[in-house]
């Protein structure tokens, strides 16, 4: 992929750049390789996430996010009645059955350096607008976590 060749928008924050390809209207193939030369600050472009916005019959809105490093996530999100449904997920390790049970408890991580204080507060977050955050099993391809949310007004 030339970076050249690629019509993006690239975008800062909360300390991150991103890169933002449209690819709704013409097709756009990335691998982890052509990610990490369009992520490389010397070489590319130079971003922590390029994310792709790809058409979608299966759902509203479909994105490819990519980190710098190649690893990859995908964020669906769609209106189901009154009720819109995104679900984030990627082809990591998952969550093992015996972390299953803590990860939404405050100080609990899977990560040498994490805080454990992400999933907590990104479910208190969206229990507050009347919504609901789930992990759903993959069965070992990663994980999935769902937000639903009310499509109406909550106060």
């Amino acid at each position: 992929m030339d970076a050249n060749a690629l019509h993006f928008r690239k975008m800062n924050g909360l300390g991150n750049d991103f890169v933002v390809v449209d690819a709704r209207t013409g097709a756009v193939v990335l691998g982890a390789d052509a990610v990490r030369a369009i992520a490389d600050r010397k070489e590319g472009i130079g971003c922590d996430q390029l994310i792709v916005l790809e058409p979608s019959e299966a759902a509203d809105v479909f994105m490819r996010i990519w980190n710098a490093d190649g690893g990859e996530v995908t964020v669906t999100a769609k209106a189901e009645g009154a009720q819109l449904i995104v679900d984030i997920s990627d082809a990591g390790p998952g969550v093992a059955p015996e972390q299953r049970a803590e990860i939404f408890e405050f100080g609990k991580t899977t990560k040498a350096t994490g805080s454990g204080i992400g999933l907590p507060l990104s479910q208190l977050i969206v229990e507050a607008h009347g919504g609901s955050l789930a992990y759903q099993e993959r069965n070992g391809r990663g994980a999935t976590f769902r937000v639903q949310l009310p499509m109406e007004v909550v106060f």
